[in-house]
């Protein structure tokens, strides 16, 4: 594996890790327990989220997506469940987006993108 997938993945793993931290308090109430064999590995609650749709533009299926801030950063899941007023995210499913201000920035169709290599990396 390459030097910079790695750093990726690290940075993928540290940010899920944060959110998940910061979001505890704010989730408990609204997500039900996980169960033990859920691959779903973070929580954001629907505050922090900024955006979501499918998109099939990329791929011979629909992809689900929502964009979500962690901190400064802006991020991109393409595997999740809504519970209440919580996303469960599965983190191998996810990339950096940039800050806020390059999202914003985005095209439709570059968010599509990036939701569909979200998807492709998790499936790896």
């Amino acid at each position: 594996m390459s030097h910079k997938k790695k750093q990726h993945q690290n940075q993928i793993k540290q940010e899920a890790a944060h959110t998940a931290k910061r979001s505890k308090a704010a989730s408990a109430a609204a997500a039900s327990p996980k169960a033990k064999d859920s691959h779903y590995d973070f929580s954001v609650p629907r505050s922090c989220v900024m955006s979501s749709g499918t998109s099939s533009k990329f791929s011979s299926h629909s992809i689900r997506y929502f964009v979500y801030s962690s901190g400064s950063t802006v991020m991109i899941c393409s595997d999740f469940v809504v519970q209440g007023d919580t996303y469960m995210g599965c983190s191998a499913y996810c990339r950096t987006l940039g800050a806020v201000g390059e999202f914003r920035g985005m095209s439709r169709e570059d968010v599509e993108r990036e939701a569909y290599d979200a998807w492709m990396d998790g499936a790896r």
